[in-house]
């Protein structure tokens, strides 16, 4: 420590599936304080993500470390709909594939 200022401890999330990658520290006490873990947290911010279309349902599912078919149990469970177009259908036959998927 320097001074007065105080360490803080904190995750570094690494999503390195994602070719172009950044890093982000999340300090403990937002752990803490929302009374999350981490997979709780990627996962709302997941969720919000793709409510809000900025996600495709391959993206939010990586990003919440979760198969597409867990997180579209999620999305139901939480009565979210699907938006899904030919894009994202082009994503999940390629994911399917590349997962060896028959």
């Amino acid at each position: 420590m320097v001074g007065n200022d105080k360490a803080i401890s904190s995750k570094i999330i690494n999503f390195r599936s994602i070719p172009k990658c950044m890093s982000i520290i999340i300090p403990n006490e937002v752990l803490q304080t929302t009374q999350m873990s981490e997979a709780e947290l990627l996962t709302e911010i997941a969720v919000m993500l793709f409510q809000k279309e900025k996600f495709t349902l391959a993206q939010a599912s990586r990003f919440a470390l979760m198969n597409q078919l867990q997180f579209q149990r999620l999305l139901g469970s939480r009565q979210i709909p699907l938006h899904y177009d030919i894009t994202e259908l082009r994503e999940d036959v390629i994911s399917l594939e590349a997962n060896n998927w028959r």
